[in-house]
């Protein structure tokens, strides 16, 4: 009875763990998405707009989901301090720390870098080109990033299944 059980545990522990694995190139596509869409709620307020960047980033991180927004309120946090750091400074370490605990890669922070340095360094109209060519370099991370999700999802979850599955037979 109890090596049933047993089994049964870790038949599912792998497979918990084949889907976290799954779960995260899932993660990375939708979070790569956001803050694309994040970028161009930035440049539409700030470039034709003209609100300041203090107030986009406030709307931001209200309508962010909770890792994106959690970066976004550092880099607020770290502007009210006032401490002579540049935008572009903060920018690059928050997202650096925050990235933790999403699921992007060093290889998308990148562009999101990139975009934070340009903000308020240049005339609007070089500004709005940047920017247009960070969201391209987004769209091809998404594509990319779609593509691992699509190749690497059955993999890791009949892996997860698989794996538990030659574990409860060695054990069995």
């Amino acid at each position: 009875m109890f090596k049933i059980f047993g089994n049964i545990i870790i038949l599912l522990s792998c497979t918990s763990i084949g889907l976290l694995m799954a779960w995260k190139y899932k993660v990375r596509v939708r979070q790569l998405k956001e803050i694309r869409g994040i970028f161009q709620l930035i440049e539409t307020e700030i470039f034709y707009t003209a609100t300041p960047i203090l107030e986009v980033l406030e709307k931001v991180a209200r309508q962010a989901s909770s890792p994106i927004a959690s970066i976004f309120k550092e880099i607020i946090g770290e502007i009210k301090r006032r401490e002579g750091k540049t935008l572009g400074r903060i920018w690059c370490k928050a997202f650096e720390r925050g990235r933790e605990n999403t699921g992007l890669t060093k290889e998308d922070l990148v562009p999101i870098n990139y975009f934070g340095n340009i903000l308020g360094t240049s005339d609007q109209e070089s500004q709005i080109k940047n920017g247009k060519l960070v969201q391209s370099q987004l769209i091809k991370l998404e594509e990319g990033a779609e593509k691992d999700f699509i190749r690497n999802e059955k993999l890791f979850k009949n892996l997860g299944v698989l794996l538990g599955l030659t574990i409860v037979i060695i054990l069995y």
